[in-house]
């Protein structure tokens, strides 16, 4: 798994590539949003339109971080999830707890 950090206006992008699971990414995927929030980046957004693969940690993953973020008065959203992804979220009934958009100009459009 590769993540990319990246910025546009004063929302932090997370590109992921590969896998998210429990034992390939979970752990990089929890440091990029923790390095984020402790430079102060609240406003969160992944770009999931390369990951291959999400498993149930890594949806818990998913789910600590909104949590996190949103308890420290930031935002957190998600783009571009895949057919794979959107079903895992949607078995899980996590679907409505997310801010998903289908494209990235979109998605920045609704940080506030």
């Amino acid at each position: 798994m590769d993540i990319q950090l990246r910025e546009e206006k004063e929302i932090s992008i997370i590109d992921v590539e590969g896998k998210i699971t429990m034992s390939d990414g979970c752990e990089k995927f929890r440091e990029a949003v923790d390095s984020l929030l402790a430079h102060d980046k609240k406003k969160i957004l992944v770009n999931l339109s390369k990951m291959e693969y999400i498993d149930s940690t890594g949806v818990g993953e998913m789910v600590s971080s909104l949590k996190t973020v949103e308890n420290l008065g930031g935002q957190f959203k998600l783009v571009s999830l895949n057919n794979q992804a959107y079903s895992t979220f949607q078995l899980a009934l996590l679907l409505p707890k997310f801010d998903v958009s289908k494209d990235e100009l979109e998605a920045l459009g609704k940080f506030k």
